[in-house]
């Protein structure tokens, strides 16, 4: 049989970014406008001359079809609506606001989804187009397994997630190496009983990996010749359609007679002579080609740095916009019986585009940042009014459970919390703890005897009772041991060790050196009610700095919880920053300290052995695990890991062993994050866990065709693959954890409930008068910008950007990804 290698190219529409601003230039969405006018252009031209190319577009509805587009570029809607009725073009969805889909609750996802196909302001595809496929292509192909019976429900047949040599990548490094049978043909990807269809999708910069597109399907044609390959063939290559690599770069010298640098019309016609290519699209191919391999993995995906949820859950900013997205989707909770029905929901989605966290590093675009406070501002303000008023401090049970934690603030009442005594109808045990140093605010733990839909509780002053200190802090089956110094030293749950020396560690990695917090010094905490603990501070200092850290951390136990809190607050130094980041791709507007490379505010390294699993909770309330052995059983040489972070935390990331282990929960509505805890794998196995803190160091490896060549120089040239440390820079931040332990291999469902209820606490009411009132405000608070007024003459190519404090590499690694790319150039002709 004759088979053929189906070509189709992707294009990923998205003008509103992360890394560039809302203007028609430059500094804004100008060069997405001219690229996607040339890609129309040369798709056009190639079709008068014979050549039946085809797009695949995946376009995002609310700023780029609804808002920019028909303002500053109408055109490009008319030529697309053109191509697919004349040239067969086709529209597959990436989501209605570019939104961070894996990161969505059910109802979010389904909207995001719906409101793409067609909504009342007529920017859905099936309302411009006229039709879509039912293939979705997520934004920053973020997915999470249990989604999988979502995107069934909506008809949704087909997933596009990148397969990549580089870190855009998806699952090309967490399941053992696909034959190109199946590398280049959909996969069957099953979860709990479900299955969907994944595509396999590659970049430009697996052409540049390949050596050149030619060359590419010249060598899957001679195994599909040889019998290696026995069926036709699907290369899928998606790219923002803004990137640089779609359009002709007029290069010194050389011009574009180097293979990538003519831009989509350089690829087509490299193949256009090839009798065994047929341009396609991803829907053409699917409906008559079935899946060829069923896989699995349960890591969630992203394409982001370290492949993974980095560039959008690491910096502090991100931090900032979740929680009031956390906090909107609890007060939504009390608002509506229906989530869609909330105050907030759809300024909530929008809110949810993954432009308004990253991918930009190491901080968002200054405009992009104003944007996103409004949003969450607005949110937060939408659903606090719709709440009901109380006569006495309510409390609204939001998780189903005994337990209630919740965040308030001082109102008028200046005295200490262990003078504050709580009482109500089946209230059984609280304890309150300082959640600043001035005490202005407080985290409360109520435990109720049962489990109703609200409480109602009231606040007296009593006689203080000073707390003394401890070295020790226990529970029922948790005992937390601390050093002089007040470090933590080890965990033990029923007895068993959970972590020896250097359990926890505080860090700054700043210039290539390690700088540890101070030593600290321990006294007692103001703590109201059952609670328990130490306070332990610290100085923290970096060369060159301009003024000086220091960080809070409180320990502390409740009577009838068994588990071990710590209330973090970590005021990190300021130094000078002097790097501007001004590129024709990337233009922040502001300043940076690139001398950052991690912030490690609380690092713990739990005592495991064996096969450690990664537990997680998806915001779907999915709880599943993957093996950090998978790493190692995709690729051998990625047994070590300087980062990883594909666990979405909603409220508990965890390890086990299989015999025992510990979860680290956060308090989402005091400080959340989409994936709050990136973890490091070590050569012997052992993982640390960095919650709300970032790592650096070398990318994992991706097997490929030109031996890792082309992964250096992208990891050298792409602005997202610097560190995103830089972004720690004077900010103060607050977080409250629990630490948690089980034994088994995962936590029983009584536990669990035990931790969401922490984690996702509850929402509260209060009269004016009230002496404890709701706190709404940041507990992450940032250094005032530098504004850098950019020049658009003054862009620098985003190419020439590796110069910077790496002449040497550039000039190595990127002759060595030319003369690649030259070579397979010459040999495929």
């Amino acid at each position: 049989m004759d088979y053929k290698i189906h070509l189709a190219f992707g294009f990923h529409v998205n003008c509103y970014h992360s890394y560039r601003g809302d203007s028609n230039d430059n500094l804004g969405f100008g060069s997405d406008i001219r690229i996607i006018r040339q890609i129309l252009h040369v798709l056009d031209d190639f079709n008068r001359r014979g050549v039946p190319v085809k797009a695949t577009w995946d376009t995002e509805n609310f700023f780029s079809l609804e808002k920019i587009l028909p303002q500053y570029a109408p055109d490009i809607i008319t030529a697309m609506q053109r191509r697919v009725k004349e040239n067969g073009d086709e529209n597959i969805i990436m989501g209605y606001n570019n939104g961070a889909l894996s990161a969505m609750t059910d109802e979010e996802l389904t909207a995001s989804i719906q409101l793409a196909r067609t909504n009342e302001a007529g920017s859905g595809l099936v309302d411009i187009f006229g039709k879509c496929e039912d293939i979705v292509r997520p934004q920053e192909v973020m997915f999470t397994p249990s989604q999988v019976h979502i995107y069934k429900k909506l008809g949704i047949k087909a997933l596009c997630l990148y397969y990549s040599c580089v870190p855009f990548d998806a699952f090309r490094t967490i399941i053992p190496r696909l034959p190109d049978e199946a590398a280049f043909n959909p996969l069957k990807y099953a979860y709990q009983g479900e299955s969907i269809t994944i595509v396999p999708t590659y970049s430009n910069a697996d052409i540049c990996d390949a050596g050149c597109l030619r060359s590419w399907v010249k060598d899957l044609r001679k195994k599909q010749e040889s019998g290696e390959i026995q069926r036709d063939l699907l290369l899928f290559i998606n790219m923002d359609a803004d990137a640089i690599f779609w359009e002709t770069m007029h290069l010194p010298v050389v011009g574009n007679k180097i293979a990538n640098t003519d831009g989509i019309h350089g690829l087509v016609k490299e193949v256009a002579d090839l009798p065994y290519i047929v341009f396609d699209t991803v829907g053409g191919y699917l409906k008559n080609h079935d899946t060829v391999r069923e896989i699995q993995f349960t890591q969630d995906t992203a394409d982001g740095n370290f492949t993974g949820y980095a560039s959008w859950a690491e910096k502090p900013y991100n931090r900032k916009i979740w929680t009031a997205i956390e906090r909107s989707r609890a007060m939504g909770k009390v608002n509506a019986a229906k989530e869609s029905d909330s105050p907030s929901f759809h300024d909530r989605v929008l809110l949810l585009s993954t432009t308004h966290f990253g991918l930009a590093t190491p901080v968002l675009n200054i405009e992009r940042e104003k944007k996103a406070n409004a949003l969450a501002q607005k949110i937060v303000a939408a659903e606090k009014d719709a709440l009901p008023k109380a006569d006495t401090l309510t409390i609204y049970n939001t998780s189903g459970s005994d337990l209630q934690c919740l965040q308030l603030k001082r109102n008028g009442y200046d005295g200490a919390f262990s003078a504050l005594k709580i009482t109500g109808d089946g209230l059984a045990d609280y304890g309150l703890v300082s959640t600043d140093e001035a005490g202005d605010t407080v985290f409360a733990l109520l435990r109720f005897k049962t489990v109703q839909p609200h409480y109602t509780v009231k606040i007296a002053v009593d006689k203080a009772a000073q707390k003394a200190k401890t070295s020790t802090l226990q529970t029922k089956n948790l005992k937390a041991v601390f050093s002089e110094d007040g470090r933590l030293s080890h965990l033990e749950y029923k007895g068993k060790k959970l972590g020896g020396t250097g359990f926890s560690e505080s860090y700054i990695t700043y210039g290539g050196k390690k700088y540890p917090f101070s030593q600290g010094s321990v006294r007692a905490a103001d703590l109201g009610g059952s609670a328990e603990g130490l306070l332990v501070e610290g100085a923290i200092h970096l060369p060159n700095e301009q003024v000086p850290g220091k960080y809070s951390f409180l320990y502390f136990t409740v009577a009838s919880c068994d588990a071990v809190f710590v209330r973090t607050t970590v005021q990190y130094p300021y130094t000078p920053e002097t790097t501007s980041i001004s590129t024709e791709n990337s233009a922040l507007g502001r300043y940076s300290d690139m001398l950052w490379q991690e912030a490690v505010p609380f690092q713990l390294t739990p005592t495991l052995n064996g096969d450690i699993r990664v537990i997680k909770r998806n915001f779907a309330n999915d709880v599943s695990a993957f093996r950090t052995a998978s790493f190692r059983e995709s690729d051998a040489m990625n047994t070590k890991l300087d980062s990883f972070n594909h666990q979405l935390s909603c409220g508990f990331v965890g390890l086990s062993d299989g015999n025992c282990g510990l979860l680290v929960a956060n308090a989402r509505q005091v400080l959340g994050s989409m994936a709050h805890c990136p973890m490091r794998l070590e050569q012997n196995g052992t993982v640390k866990m960095n919650p709300f803190g970032t790592y650096y160091g070398k990318q994992r490896h991706h097997f490929s065709r030109a031996n890792g060549e082309i992964l250096d120089a992208y990891t050298l040239i792409a602005v997202q693959g610097k560190s995103i440390a830089p972004a720690y820079n004077g900010v103060r931040e607050t977080a409250v954890l629990g630490l948690f332990g089980f034994e088994g291999e995962m936590p029983s469902q009584k536990s669990l409930k035990e931790v969401t209820a922490f984690s996702d606490g509850a929402v509260a009411t209060a009269p004016k008068d009230a002496l404890l009132i709701p706190f709404y405000d940041d507990n992450v608070t940032f250094p005032k910008v530098r504004a850098d007024h950019v020049e658009e003459s003054k862009l620098k190519n985003p190419v020439m950007t590796g110069f910077s404090g790496n002449l040497f590499k550039y000039i190595r690694y990127g002759a060595k990804a030319i003369g690649h790319i030259v070579k397979a150039q010459i040999q495929s002709k």
